[in-house]
């Protein structure tokens, strides 16, 4: 801890900046898991019980994705399966886009936070070199310890913000696209089901 606070008071003027970026890598990042646990631990409890099939009186504000989804499909199952098609690709895409909101913010704090490092870095060379052209003797390493420490430290502050940020950002992309796979699948076994009356439930569906 004692290193950690060393470490924030040499950053100079980017403290504030810097964590601010940590604060919305926090804030985002344990945002974003809660509501995709909200999406699968749910459906991991429930997916051997349900089995694939639509539960009786299931709406669309059923507990899960997948409940929601093919609720949807029977709620319009007596339309035109084009229009059908239509009307789940585009809750397909709200449903996309809201499990990703975030990650954009997440991915432009990991390009921010490693160029304010290199500007701390920029800006703590030019006060080390400031220092010495002040001095009329001998330059002494106490000289330049202020200005290298705030290079060094703005730059290892900068990168322990971004790596993180990279990693979550991603992590939650490849994450989402496999909610989103099994939510497609769950909804197409439904769509099937409504086109040709028979049950599909005991019906393998392997990846191609």
């Amino acid at each position: 801890m004692d290193f950690l606070y060393t470490l924030i008071q040499q950053l100079g003027i980017l403290e504030v900046p810097l964590l601010l970026c940590s604060v919305v890598v926090c804030v985002v990042g344990l945002e974003r898991l809660f509501v995709l646990s909200g999406h699968s631990l749910p459906r991991l409890l429930r997916v051997k019980k349900l089995n694939g099939k639509v539960p009786s009186g299931s709406t669309l504000h059923g507990k899960t994705l997948h409940e929601k989804g093919q609720a949807l499909i029977q709620q319009y199952a007596a339309a035109q399966e084009e229009k059908r098609s239509s009307i789940a690709s585009f809750w397909l895409f709200q449903q996309k886009k809201r499990l990703s909101s975030g990650l954009r913010l997440l991915h432009l704090v990991a390009l921010i936070a490693p160029l304010l490092g290199l500007l701390g870095t920029v800006l703590g060379l030019v006060q080390a070199f400031d220092n010495i052209s002040q001095q009329s003797g001998p330059v002494e390493v106490s000289i330049l310890a202020e200005g290298l420490g705030v290079a060094m430290s703005t730059t290892a502050v900068g990168l322990l913000i971004a790596v993180p940020a990279v990693v979550l950002s991603h992590l939650y992309s490849l994450w989402i696209d496999t909610l989103m796979d099994r939510l497609e699948l769950a909804m197409n076994k439904a769509h099937l089901s409504v086109d040709v009356p028979v049950d599909i439930s005991s019906v393998e569906w392997s990846p191609l």
